[in-house]
């Protein structure tokens, strides 16, 4: 396996210029795990579709405590219910912080609510992440 490779359990991963039902998929190598996701014809989500609620909520429903979530810079408050119920299946949430954000708005409305983990520079995140994951094999 590639270096860093290990620690790589599922990737969410969508071509931003495909149709609604393309998805591109990421060869993972020996990890065996691809999440695929697609963006769904259901109603908006506060508006939103894609949605980072539905995709908060997604995740909370398919990995619980599993679950780790990040909420980068972005406007408005699309994400925070699906937050929370991450948040209640024990998943761990970040936020990136205000001086590092271009607009606070999302990530800013989690930390509001109580929900974040840890709120982190955006330099501070990859090592954050890494310290949550399991040593390599």
């Amino acid at each position: 396996t590639a270096a860093g490779e290990w620690y790589v359990r599922s990737v969410f991963l969508a071509d931003e210029l495909a149709n609604e039902r393309r998805v591109t998929e990421a060869d993972l190598g020996s990890s065996g795990y691809l999440t695929r996701v697609q963006v769904s014809s259901a109603p908006p989500v506060g508006g939103f579709r894609p949605s980072a609620t539905h995709l908060f909520r997604s995740v909370a429903r398919a990995y619980g405590a599993e679950s780790v979530a990040l909420i980068l810079t972005g406007m408005g408050q699309d994400g925070l219910d699906g937050l929370r119920e991450l948040r209640q299946a024990g998943g761990r949430i970040a936020a990136q912080d205000e001086a590092t954000s271009i607009v606070f708005g999302m990530p800013g409305v989690v930390v509001a609510a109580g929900l974040t983990d840890a709120v982190l520079p955006l330099e501070a995140i990859p090592g954050y992440l890494k310290e949550l994951l399991p040593p390599p094999p």
